[in-house]
């Protein structure tokens, strides 16, 4: 019970856990985490340390580039238990669901192909997170529609845009990014190139 108060005892501790969950090898001074967060650096303190206290986080040596001086920081701890459940929870309550993502991004043109990796599978040393193809897309509205989700979700998303031509030229020639998303745990939300069908692994949301 004291593991489950620690980590759900205010709604400024799970705007903390979301700034870790998803950027997972960035490392965040009490500072960092105050101004993704909406709180004060004491309070982003104190919050770093509880998570440390039940092992999410780990405290690391950063520096602060103004000065030069070596600061206190934290990370998440790649080999807490906690880790991939905590990431699931938060992503099934974010404010913007994947059936969200796919209305908004479908928007931007003929969208053939919508997949979601990386940060959406809780896997965090994939190279991209949304891997969209179609014809006609609209790269402004792409960037813009991209940026709104990455304001809910409190990380910069990466990110790949292939012509139909390129992606089944990429996907025949079995090329490493593309076989990078579906090898591993990923999600599809637009599928008119039927690459479902190859039965890769595939997470739910």
């Amino acid at each position: 019970m004291e593991t489950l108060e620690t980590l759900f005892s205010s709604a400024a501790r799970v705007r903390i856990l979301r700034t870790f969950l998803f950027q997972p090898q960035k490392k965040f001074s009490a500072s960092d985490i105050a101004e993704r967060t909406d709180v004060a650096s004491t309070t982003a303190r104190a919050h770093a340390q509880d998570l440390t206290a039940i092992d999410l986080l780990i405290e690391v040596e950063d520096k602060d580039y103004t000065n030069g001086q070596s600061i206190t920081a934290w990370k998440l701890s790649r080999n807490s238990s906690l880790r991939r459940p905590l990431h699931d929870i938060v992503l099934q309550h974010q404010d913007i669901t994947p059936e969200d993502i796919k209305k908004r991004l479908e928007r931007v043109g003929d969208v053939s192909l919508l997949i979601l990796s990386g940060i959406f599978s809780g896997i965090d040393d994939r190279p991209i997170d949304v891997l969209i193809s179609g014809s006609g897309i609209d790269t402004t509205k792409l960037a813009r529609s991209l940026s709104r989700i990455e304001k809910s979700f409190g990380t910069e998303l990466r990110y790949t845009h292939l012509t139909k031509e390129e992606f089944d030229y990429r996907h025949n020639a079995y090329d490493r990014l593309i076989r990078d998303v579906l090898d591993y745990p990923h999600h599809v939300l637009i599928d008119d190139l039927n690459v479902s069908r190859e039965g890769r692994q595939e997470s739910a949301l």
